[in-house]
């Protein structure tokens, strides 16, 4: 069993109406700056200004590709396999302790402390407003989430068919609770 997170559906997240105006924004917010420092030091606009303009439509997907190359998760045996772009993290199953919270309880994110956060997708390093620090991987995630402890470190894993997930870590070793 396994989950991958594809480039693609992120990028195709971004592009949505609902969000594409904070795409839009985030690319904006990052471009004028350098756009406008560079009105100032060049002589050369024109070609500076095809680069930049070549460069903002560019680097979004580069980002968002790179990013998402190798997240997702996977079980072997009795190992859970949870990677992101910054780390890889190899959980015991039956040393979890699992369960489904609500995604508008104490366990979502109010900082990102590594990471990235766009419109769909949540991956890296986060502290809740319950104050714990997490792992965390979301994309296109639902109304619940699955929380995971091991020794004392937390993970949070949501996307759709998440519960599918749920079943197979019980069904698999893992204790309820948290």
């Amino acid at each position: 069993m396994e989950y991958k997170l594809y480039s693609a559906a992120a990028i195709k997240e971004s592009l949505k109406p609902k969000n594409l105006i904070k795409s839009i924004l985030a690319v904006v917010l990052l471009i004028v700056p350098i756009v406008a420092m560079k009105m100032v030091l060049s002589e050369d606009l024109p070609q500076m200004l095809f680069y930049i303009i070549a460069l903002t439509g560019l680097l979004p997907i580069a980002g968002i590709i790179a990013v998402t190359l190798i997240s997702g998760w996977s079980i072997s045996g009795d190992t859970m396999q949870l990677r992101s772009f910054s780390s890889e993290n190899q959980l015991k199953i039956p040393a979890m302790t699992i369960a489904m919270k609500d995604c508008n309880s104490e366990w979502r994110p109010s900082l990102r402390t590594w990471g990235v956060g766009m419109p769909g997708l949540l991956l890296g390093y986060f502290r809740l407003k319950n104050k714990e620090n997490v792992m965390m991987f979301e994309h296109l995630g639902g109304a619940q989430e699955l929380v995971i402890k091991v020794e004392d470190k937390y993970y949070i894993i949501n996307h759709a068919g998440i519960d599918d997930l749920y079943k197979e870590l019980i069904r698999l070793g893992a204790k309820e609770g948290i």
